[in-house]
């Protein structure tokens, strides 16, 4: 994957010294760029969730349990995929529409619940079906489905929180917090947890960065947007 993005990194090249030397693009290049790294480290922190969890399985337990751990998650990724469509969605969206966070979060939810249900129940059915009946865990399952379900809250929140601002300090402090819990806070958490509970301690570790990271991102929305006001208020006075 790495190659590939760096083979149409330079295949795109020129496309992007013809649209920066038009006269009639307008591209400031210190903007893109303070937006490219921004979105760097809102993917890196996104893919970290995802993935620390089963390199450090595979060096702390045994590739046996990562496999379990696997299985379970090749289901509840289900819903994992909701949450990559919202950068996607919502980031572009979010740039000129005000997003109503409450009401908006209440209709995800409403909507998410239910799903999230459904996959739980599905995961006890098929992961035995597909995988085997050795490939069976009573409370990995739950765990598994509650750190998928923040995920999507946190993707959404996340979207809009990049979408809405330009970049600052505050920005970069707010995306720089972000990226150091889900790199270093959630691998501190699963190294301690799976070492504490087992393979149960993943989840969890998961779990809790990722409502470390709702909060930050909510809080970094609220303040952001009460900035910006006071700013327009400035201006217009």
């Amino acid at each position: 994957m790495a190659l590939a993005l760096i083979i149409a990194g330079i295949i795109s090249l020129p496309q992007i010294k013809k649209l920066v030397t038009q006269e009639q693009t307008n591209v400031n290049l210190k903007k893109f760029f303070n937006l490219a790294f921004a979105l760097f480290l809102m993917q890196v922190g996104f893919y970290s969730l995802r993935f620390l969890s089963e390199i450090i399985i595979a060096y702390l337990v045994n590739f046996n349990t990562l496999g379990l751990y696997s299985a379970y998650s090749s289901i509840t990724n289900i819903i994992r995929m909701v949450a990559y469509v919202f950068p996607v969605v919502v980031l572009p969206m979010a740039v000129v529409n005000r997003y109503k966070l409450k009401r908006s979060l209440k209709k995800i939810l409403v909507i998410l619940l239910p799903f999230s249900a459904l996959v739980l129940t599905l995961t006890y059915f098929f992961v035995p079906l597909f995988y085997g009946n050795e490939y069976q865990h009573l409370w990995l399952p739950p765990f598994l489905i509650l750190s998928s379900t923040l995920l999507v809250v946190y993707s959404y929140l996340n979207a809009v929180f990049i979408g809405e601002n330009q970049f600052s300090g505050q920005y970069l402090h707010i995306i720089s917090l972000d990226f150091i819990l889900s790199l270093i806070i959630n691998s501190i958490l699963n190294i301690y947890l799976i070492l504490k509970i087992g393979i149960i301690g993943a989840p969890i570790a998961t779990s809790i960065t990722i409502i470390f990271k709702i909060i930050l991102n909510y809080y970094g929305i609220k303040r952001l947007r009460f900035k910006n006001k006071n700013a327009r208020t400035t201006e217009n006075n």
